[in-house]
Order: C-alpha cells, then structure tokens, then sequence
C-alpha cells in the first residue's frame, strides 16, 4: 500500500478527489482546497480502505491540522473564530 504522503498520494489520489469535490474543503466549505482528507478518519478504517476515495474528501491543509485529532465540529468552530476574530485569521 502506498503510503499517503508518497509520490502515489501526490500524483494521483489528491488530484483525483480534489476534481471530484470542486476544491471545497469539506471541513471549512471554502475553495481553495489543497489535500485529501480521510472521513471517517483512517484509525477506523480497515488498511484496505485507506486509498479508496469514497473516504476522501478535499480539505486544506491547515483546516486538516486543526481537525488532526479532534471533531469536524471543533475544527469548524476555531476556523470560524478564526476567519473573523482579529487572532491573525486566515487568508482565504
């Protein structure tokens, strides 16, 4: 299995689910988005599931940091704050 930060991942699985999705990330809803997320996360799916691209979905890099080990709704929350709080933000 290839692993998903190879040149595999790179080439081929993330362009793929970034032209299937639009570039929107699933997690903030904003285009732009630059990698491929796992949901539900990776740990929960069997190894001969990782690279199947119905439990990809395209994500921004940063959004995907913030979410790494915590809830979608946690992410989208501190996002939100983000975006419109005067904490540094974002830059969509």
């Amino acid at each position: 299995m290839p692993k998903r930060t190879g040149r595999y991942w790179r080439e081929h699985v993330v362009p793929a689910v970034l032209a299937r999705d639009g570039g929107i990330c699933w997690i903030c809803g904003h285009p732009g988005a630059t990698t491929a997320d796992h949901d539900p996360p990776a740990s929960k799916l069997p190894p001969h599931l990782h690279m199947d691209l119905r439990f990809l979905k395209a994500a921004h890099d940063r959004c995907n940091r913030i979410k790494r080990d915590r809830t979608v709704e946690y992410a989208r929350q501190r996002i939100a704050k983000q975006t419109t709080g005067s904490s540094g933000g974002f830059s969509w």
